[in-house]
């Protein structure tokens, strides 16, 4: 409890100087959950904690003062966890339309609109808490649970309840649900693009690279006056096919051309000339 206090606090102190976030609709959201947890954390944790250690309600000196002290708490309660979770609801519903419906979240979810929700909120959540004050129910000290909460519910009031609960957490299940799958296809459809694109500039390269191997051995065999017969070719061939080279070692060729064309070097030696110059090349790539 201290530390959620201390959290709390100390993320509202950050969010209350930097007021350019306010702009931000979430950061009015979080700052009423951070709210609601700290009221809750403040007025009804502390009395609910000591009143388990006791066995029973303690605070006030006569009965009346007991229940008094015991309604407020469970009024406390009873207002501020339904503030929680409707506003984890509107939490859900906001990043849904950011992430899903950037233009309708850009277009609707306003700073005006999300604090006007968060003020509709609160206002719903105090009503749902004076209910037990009009008969629907009331709050008392319950010996199973070992606290003051909301007793005595009819069955219609139940019934209201429930429903009020399943809307709000299926507000939330199916928009983090949407969400989720949303973001888990849309790196999946990211990742088979890039890997498309990768495999299309491997293409590209190595019929780039076979083109300049191929260019090159016509030369060769040119000016060194030698046919390479097929197994030759299909040798140094394998080598350009197998390594994956860039901008920079493409050119490079040119210079083992020269190399081969000034000193009419065997097709031994210009198979180790080729080896030499891609040992070194994968070296300086690892």
């Amino acid at each position: 409890m201290i530390l959620a206090l201390i959290a709390n606090g100390v993320v509202l102190s950050i969010t209350l100087y930097q007021r350019k976030s306010w702009k931000q609709s979430s950061t009015i959201f979080f700052t009423s959950l951070i709210l609601a947890h700290l009221v809750l954390n403040l007025l009804y944790l502390p009395f609910a904690i000591i009143a388990l250690a006791a066995g029973e309600w303690i605070f006030g000196s006569t009965d009346e003062e007991k229940r008094g002290t015991c309604t407020s708490a469970a009024f406390v309660y009873s207002f501020t966890i339904p503030v929680i979770f409707m506003t984890l609801a509107a939490i859900s519903f906001d990043r849904f339309l950011f992430i899903v419906k950037p233009h309708l979240h850009k277009r609707f979810m306003r700073p005006w609109v999300a604090l006007t929700l968060t003020i509709a909120i609160w206002i719903l959540s105090a009503v749902f808490g004076t209910l037990p004050f009009l008969d629907f129910g009331h709050y008392s000290y319950d010996d199973e649970l070992g606290y003051c909460t909301l007793v005595g519910v009819d069955i219609p009031a139940f019934v209201a309840i429930l429903v009020i609960v399943f809307l709000v957490v299926g507000t939330i299940f199916v928009t983090s649900l949407w969400t989720f799958c949303f973001t888990r296809s849309y790196f999946k459809a990211h990742y088979q693009y890039d890997w498309k694109l990768e495999e299309a500039q491997k293409n590209i390269l190595q019929t780039h690279t076979t083109a300049v191997s191929t260019r090159m051995l016509y030369k060769l065999g040119q000016q060194m006056g030698k046919e390479f017969t097929p197994v030759e070719y299909f040798s140094i061939d394998r080598v350009f096919r197998n390594k994956t080279l860039d901008a920079t070692h493409l050119a490079k060729f040119h210079q083992i051309e020269g190399v081969v064309a000034d000193y009419n070097l065997t097709l031994g030696d210009l198979m180790g000339v080729l080896y030499t110059f891609f040992s070194k090349m994968v070296i300086a790539k690892c």
